[in-house]
């Protein structure tokens, strides 16, 4: 029996001891860079400027009918 409370089934053993690897320590990654960012977009263009249309339409139906 380990000595550890297991809570999250991270303490699993096999023949050659632990499977998990030891947290690394927070300061040993390399800082966060903002050049390596990339846009991920669903649509494309058009289809925003599409979409942008058709609820700028949708607005303008809706406040005539609605005074």
């Amino acid at each position: 029996m380990s000595d550890k409370i297991d809570t999250q089934a991270q303490s699993i053993r096999d023949s050659k001891g632990l499977l998990t690897v030891p947290n690394k320590d927070p300061k040993s990654y390399a800082p966060f860079n903002r050049d390596e960012l990339y846009v991920r977009t669903v649509f494309s263009d058009k289809e925003v400027q599409e979409l942008k249309a058709i609820i700028k339409e949708c607005l303008r139906e809706f406040h005539m009918t609605n005074y």
